[in-house]
């Protein structure tokens, strides 16, 4: 374990959601909306609640929402997927907005795990935990969290997953675990408070289910119990309350055992989190003169 990091291959902002106020409408409407390097069309609605048209931009791009009532803007892309010659293009956008704000950030971080099924990542905060199984019964992606909540994170088979892209010359054992960072208070904490994401995501030798801990079990009923719905998770919901007060408290005491000898994710790349930080401050500060709360 020692030399996970070694198996890091990047870290890098995935999605980007900017909230802002556009500076002046005509020159967003020549610089925009009028430039066909940018704007496919113009489309007189929005799928996002609060906004009443949106733009289609050229693939690559991203998604822009428009409130023509309070002058508001809503830009979504992958920094992943800009091609090097799109690059002026996102500046030119992000150029006609003041007063900017995160209401979503994506980070990922890419391994080469070759022998996946070697490791076990599990997130220390109490959340609900599920996974996706392929064809081969091998699991392919797992949720830790829900997608309505302020973050949650993704692991999956990126290899797996470009490759039912059509994408050839895909890298074997490629695996991405993402964290994804809803809202404009989760954001702000990230760049300006202590919460760092990926600390509390722990990873480590998956040795099977650990039978010794059938010592801490008061009987042979219990310890099955815990160990069926501990390896099959999408058996939680169908537990009564009582029964999940008991497996989430046999599973506190299980994992001060096993996990003992994990390693926080979040230190393998601290100086990747602390670079990403930097650079979406400056961003933030190049573009407002006070921070709104556009949670949107």
């Amino acid at each position: 374990m020692d030399k996970l990091k070694e198996r890091i291959t990047n870290v890098s902002i995935d999605r980007l959601t900017i909230i802002g106020s556009i500076i002046d409408t005509k020159a967003f409407q020549i610089n925009v909306i009028n430039d066909y390097n940018i704007t496919e069309k113009l489309l007189p609605y929005s799928p996002n609640t609060g906004y009443d048209q949106s733009l289609k931009l050229v693939e690559g791009l991203g998604h822009i929402d428009i409130n023509n009532k309070e002058n508001i803007v809503r830009y979504e892309y992958n920094p992943n997927t800009i091609a090097p010659n799109q690059k002026f293009y996102v500046e030119i956008i992000i150029n006609q907005l003041k007063n900017i704000s995160f209401s979503r950030v994506d980070i990922a971080i890419d391994f080469n795990l070759n022998g996946f099924n070697d490791f076990d990542f599990q997130c220390t905060r109490k959340v609900k935990e599920y996974h996706v199984l392929g064809v081969t019964k091998k699991i392919e992606t797992k949720y830790f969290g829900t997608r309505n909540s302020d973050m949650f994170y993704r692991l999956y088979d990126k290899t797996i997953e470009r490759q039912e892209k059509g994408k050839t010359d895909v890298p074997q054992g490629w695996w991405r675990l993402e964290v994804q960072l809803n809202t404009k208070r989760i954001v702000d904490d990230f760049l300006y408070n202590e919460y760092t994401p990926f600390y509390d995501m722990i990873v480590g030798r998956d040795n099977g289910f650990d039978e010794s801990f059938f010592s801490q079990c008061k009987n042979m009923k219990d310890f099955l119990f815990f160990k069926e719905v501990y390896i099959h998770r999408n058996y939680l919901d169908m537990l009564s309350r009582r029964e999940k007060e008991s497996f989430n408290r046999m599973k506190k005491e299980y994992e001060e055992i096993i996990f003992k000898d994990y390693i926080i994710i979040g230190s393998l790349v601290q100086n990747e989190l602390d670079t990403i930080k930097k650079q979406l401050q400056t961003l933030i500060n190049q573009h407002n003169v006070f921070t709104i709360d556009f949670n949107r």
